[in-house]
């Protein structure tokens, strides 16, 4: 080709676009380039996993192969070692990397500072070696031009020796370092009472807004919690993680720290009644509260406690906390009553209420009072879940025999549960899952409950009633007259999943009912099998719910772990959609014909 047409092609603009209609400045320049192309590589990079020392409040690690291929893109000139080193130095899990750092070397006349960080340490500079007044200058810029970087720091347990407490006093007090050591840190995850970490902590601690703790004494604990409250600074510390048993010394620090707005506490194992939780409703800020506590299967004394006076006086001495708008509590049923009767929000959104075995399980009937009582006090839930974190937790008939025989108590009391969840008007969402009832009427409570919630979107509801005679259990679980019942009055759901007794007698659809509803997932639980069916009764048993639920997408999921009825309904789901598919031919068929008339 001629060299005139050759350059003719080379300025032709892409696209037949004018050559004029691309300004200079829409175009990208080294750096933007280059921050683009590493933020995608961030975006596409597996994560690594935490430490396991803090792994309760970690974030989220690049792995060592995502870091090796940001490392090697550092490399290929000054532009993308700039873009690279602010996702590099962002989230560091070490101090090592910061504190061992290599001279700088010259090439020509100029001194570069793109070599890896390794070698001498800082310590040996510390000891005078070589010419200190040179390295401590050239080291401090090579530091900060790094630690600058850094927004999140995880100072766990040392992999490397700890350093002498000459040594940290050096780096503390010299004059050659920069007022802060690390300028954008904000988040810090603390397991490590090694001097090096903690005074490293403590240096940025006015500048915190998110603070991890897991150590392994309560005393490091409480004076890095006091130490925290004499540095508070307007804005300060908003979130706070305790990731080991929290003790009343340690909460009479927290209440405090009046700038805390998301706090996170593991509970020390056994009865939390005297913990005086009631501290944290003095946090005028706080409005995201988590609770866990793990429970003690060798414990045979405390899964025994159960409160006998009356529910009400105990709820209405509990603190209120106007503010707090997310709560979740993980532990047994004692400890979900302690937390009810000690703290008393008014404003929450979101209660999850995760429910722990214990070795009897007896404490989970407190559960329905525990949700009535924050029912009542906050009108405005829209995300309510109740129930056992683990699947088929079932309470022992020996723990049950007295509070069977006991009518009086409020264990068997379900109206109140139901009248208070009938108001709350602003609910999307309900969950209620393994929640022991002893009225077998509970699931024909609840069904018609929801009708009345206008802005429901998700009910669950796998309920364990306990009945007292055989004839009882045939009448506890909803039936498929019952979905008919929903297609027609719960014109809001979107998602569906309940119990349903007896699948094989498919009751038939009145010809003129024509379904529009929106649920897009149903999930059934039954024990049901592909034997327990012929052809033409999963034939049937899938127009019917076509009939009543037109736009279903999801009917298998719920079964995703259970094989045995994974393939039944894996099964019904294709016969569903092959309804649908004729159905939308054939209403465009008709389309078709109607424009064709006209």
């Amino acid at each position: 080709m001629p060299r005139e047409s050759t350059e003719l092609c080379a300025n032709q603009p892409l696209n037949g676009a004018n050559a004029t209609a691309t300004s200079a400045s829409d175009v990208l320049n080294n750096l933007e380039l280059a921050s683009i192309i590493v933020s995608f590589l961030k975006d596409t990079a597996s994560i690594g996993t935490p430490p396991q020392d803090s792994s309760k409040f970690a974030p989220s690690m690049l792995s060592g192969e995502s870091r090796r291929e940001l490392a090697a893109l550092a490399r290929v000139n000054r532009t993308f070692f700039d873009a690279t080193i602010e996702v590099l130095w962002a989230a560091m899990d070490s101090l090592l990397p910061m504190l061992s750092m290599q001279k700088t070397t010259k090439v020509g006349k100029e001194a570069t500072i793109l070599r890896p960080l390794s070698g001498v340490t800082l310590c040996h500079a510390a000891s005078g070696a070589g010419n200190p007044a040179g390295y401590w200058t050239a080291h401090w810029q090579r530091f900060e031009m790094y630690a600058a970087r850094t927004k999140t720091l995880m100072l766990d347990r040392p992999k490397f020796l700890a350093a002498g407490r000459a040594r940290v006093l050096h780096l503390m007090t010299s004059k050659a370092r920069s007022a802060a050591l690390f300028p954008a840190l904000k988040h810090v995850s603390l397991s490590s009472a090694d001097s090096l970490c903690l005074c490293v902590a403590l240096s940025v601690v006015p500048q915190l807004k998110f603070l991890g703790i897991h150590f392994d004494d309560e005393g490091t604990c409480a004076a890095l919690l006091a130490i925290i409250i004499v540095h508070q600074t307007d804005g300060g510390l908003q979130e706070l993680t305790i990731a080991q048993p929290v003790t009343y010394t340690a909460l009479s620090y927290i209440h405090q720290i009046g700038s805390i707005t998301c706090l996170s506490l593991q509970l020390p194992a056994g009865d939390i009644s005297k913990l005086e939780l009631k501290l944290l409703a003095k946090l005028p800020s706080l409005k995201k509260l988590s609770l866990d506590q793990e429970v003690d299967m060798n414990d045979t004394e405390t899964p025994n406690i159960l409160p006998l006076q009356s529910f009400d006086n105990a709820f209405s001495r509990a603190a209120k906390m106007p503010a707090l708008e997310d709560l979740t509590v993980k532990s047994n049923g004692l400890a979900l009553f302690t937390v009810a009767t000690q703290l008393s929000p008014s404003s929450l959104k979101t209660l999850h209420l995760k429910v722990r075995a214990d070795p009897v399980n007896k404490q989970a009937f407190l559960i329905p009072a525990v949700i009535t009582a924050f029912a009542l006090r906050n009108r405005s839930l829209i995300s309510l879940s109740a129930g056992y974190d683990r699947p088929r937790t079932r309470v022992a008939s020996t723990a049950i025999d007295g509070l069977v025989r006991d009518c009086h108590l409020r264990y068997h009391q379900y109206q109140t549960l139901v009248a208070t969840l009938s108001d709350l008007q602003e609910l999307a969402e309900l969950r209620l899952r393994l929640i022991p009832f002893f009225h077998h009427g509970i699931y024909m409570a609840l069904l018609p409950m929801a009708r009345n919630l206008p802005k429901l979107r998700y009910l669950e509801l796998f309920l364990h009633v306990v009945v007292t005679t055989p004839v009882d259990a045939d009448h506890v679980l909803p039936t498929l007259r019952d979905l008919e019942s929903i297609s027609r009055g719960y014109k809001q759901l979107r998602v569906l999943k309940v119990p349903c007794h007896d699948l094989t007698s498919i009751p038939q659809v009145p010809k003129d009912y024509v379904s529009q509803h929106p649920l897009a997932t149903l999930g059934v639980i039954s024990a049901a099998m592909m034997n327990d069916f012929t052809e033409d009764t999963l034939i049937a048993f899938a127009q019917y719910l076509h009939s009543l639920f037109p736009n279903l997408q999801d009917l298998s999921s719920v079964h995703k772990n259970i094989p045995d009825t994974l393939k039944l309904w894996s099964h019904l789901e294709k016969l569903l959609k092959s309804f649908q598919a004729i159905r939308a031919e054939a209403i465009q068929d008709m389309s078709m014909s109607a424009e064709s008339a006209s």
